[in-house]
């Protein structure tokens, strides 16, 4: 399934969880999923991406992949905006129902997870890019970067990596960190027009979003967990900006790639500390995100 197939989303749609089940910690659980190996270091010049140095472990008992429920809701009404930008002047009647096509074409599961008795420490640049590196496609690897994030003392991140799985290469930009729970009527505070949203039960809200106007951020996808940790990912199709412009680049994943790695209950802001090191150790020096 190729990424445009998400842009014909072009107005907000809102689906509920079904009833029954909570926010189950089982599918949030970030402890115990890779087995460290031996890192790669990388250079100032893209490589191959090296043979994973984590692999999701196989628990004895075998937990069951989650995949999440949902159900159809007609969007609610909202005003329309008069012309000049001033008061609104009518409200905008609610429409039918639409089920949600977007989600019926995606595999929502949820990988499943093992406890662990590891110890946690805050997630840093290194980590998340660690464990990014572990999560896409194979293919050449490069473009390491950052930008500094309040608050990450307690642990999260926002990093870039390039991606060449055989046409060139594309921007991933990925942030990981703290948000409020998530809570009933959440998604009034997120949902805009042009989004796609979806509450997935025992997980929190998926948002999927298409912009033409900013090539960095040409389509994200959130998740906002119910344990208040915040997975944003965004697809680029131009690099970052070099002084001069945005180089073009390649949509690096689909749409059902993008919505796998969100999805994936690995991403916290405290993770094994033995991540911490190994992605500390192979992503020592970044350079900070430049442009948008």
């Amino acid at each position: 399934m190729s990424v445009d197939s998400g842009r014909r989303v072009r107005r907000r749609r809102r689906w509920f969880a079904g009833a029954g089940g909570g926010t189950a910690a089982a599918v949030l659980a970030v402890v115990g999923l890779f087995a460290l190996g031996s890192p790669s270091t990388p250079s100032g010049t893209p490589t191959e991406t090296p043979t994973p140095a984590m692999n999701v472990a196989a628990p004895s008992d075998p937990v069951p992949s989650v995949a999440p429920s949902y159900r159809c809701v007609p969007p609610s009404a909202s005003p329309a905006t008069s012309d000049d930008g001033g008061e609104p002047s009518e409200s905008r009647p609610a429409t039918a129902a639409e089920c949600p096509g977007l989600l019926d074409d995606l595999d929502l599961s949820v990988p499943p997870v093992s406890p662990s008795q590891a110890d946690l420490a805050p997630a840093t640049a290194g980590a998340v890019l660690q464990l990014l590196t572990e999560l896409v496609p194979e293919g050449r690897t490069g473009g390491w970067a950052y930008q500094p994030i309040l608050d990450a003392e307690d642990g999260g991140a926002y990093v870039q990596l390039y991606l060449d799985r055989g046409l060139g290469f594309g921007m991933l930009r990925l942030y990981v960190g703290a948000t409020e729970p998530v809570t009933d009527g959440f998604d009034e505070k997120i949902c805009q027009d042009a989004m796609s949203c979806a509450y997935l039960t025992g997980t929190g809200l998926l948002v999927v979003e298409d912009s033409a106007d900013d090539c960095t951020r040409r389509q994200v996808v959130s998740l906002y967990r119910a344990d208040g940790v915040q997975v944003r990912l965004q697809l680029a199709d131009c690099l970052m900006f070099n002084g001069r412009e945005h180089p073009p680049g390649e949509v690096a994943l689909s749409l059902q790639e993008a919505v796998t790695v969100v999805v994936n209950p690995v991403w916290s802001t405290r993770v094994p500390l033995e991540v911490v090191k190994t992605g500390d150790r192979t992503f020592e020096k970044l350079t900070p995100i430049v442009g948008g």
